[in-house]
């Protein structure tokens, strides 16, 4: 990944006109908390290359016959693999950078290619919480915040229910983004924003 949060060989910028370069790097920098900014968003959802969103899987949590465990079938999930031993992009360890305990993750990894991409998805949620006065309760959908082929640009693997030494890539068109922010010292900060795919496009 380039300076810029770019990944190399993924799709060309969001929509246009472009942002300035200046001003998204300095943006990035204000929203990441290991640059005394706002939260974790960069470190987990930007930054990390592939090998690092695979790690973040970790292994996958087996009972005590050695079978994988599931998800539940009512589970928003169901269907994937429970897993354990995550690495943390934020300490590339298995304790997480945010609580100081265990990290866990769910079945999915994701980054956004593009540092533009979530400075625009962040300036949406901060426009929608200046119209209601509160963060949106419910994920955004990728196309309205970055148009119809902003799905194609992010990265993210799911662990094979059926192979589990196997990692597939995430398809994220119809899916969504979520902010999570926090009120905090008389202003709304980002604690993390991830992109997700759409309920039950995997596995």
């Amino acid at each position: 990944m380039s300076d810029s949060g770019t990944a190399a060989g993924t799709p060309a910028g969001p929509v246009e006109p472009h942002l300035d370069p200046q001003f998204v790097e300095d943006r990035i920098k204000e929203l990441d908390d290991r640059q005394g900014g706002e939260g974790h968003a960069p470190g987990r959802h930007l930054y990390p290359e592939e090998q690092a969103l695979r790690d973040r899987l970790g292994t996958p949590k087996l009972d005590t016959s050695g079978n994988p465990v599931m998800y539940g079938p009512n589970s928003a999930n169901a269907g994937h693999i429970k897993s354990e031993n995550n690495i943390d992009p934020l300490t590339g360890t298995t304790v997480d950078g945010v609580t100081g305990g265990v990290h866990r993750v769910g079945p999915y990894a994701t980054r956004f290619d593009h540092a533009e991409d979530m400075v625009r998805a962040d300036q949406h949620f901060r426009d929608e919480i200046a119209r209601t006065g509160e963060p949106p309760d419910e994920e955004l959908p990728i196309s309205d915040l970055l148009g119809p082929e902003g799905h194609k640009r992010f990265t993210g693997f799911y662990r094979n229910p059926a192979n589990l030494s196997e990692f597939l890539p995430v398809d994220f068109e119809g899916g969504s983004i979520r902010g999570v922010y926090r009120f905090i010292d008389g202003d709304w900060k980002l604690i993390t924003m991830y992109a997700n795919p759409a309920p039950g496009r995997h596995p």
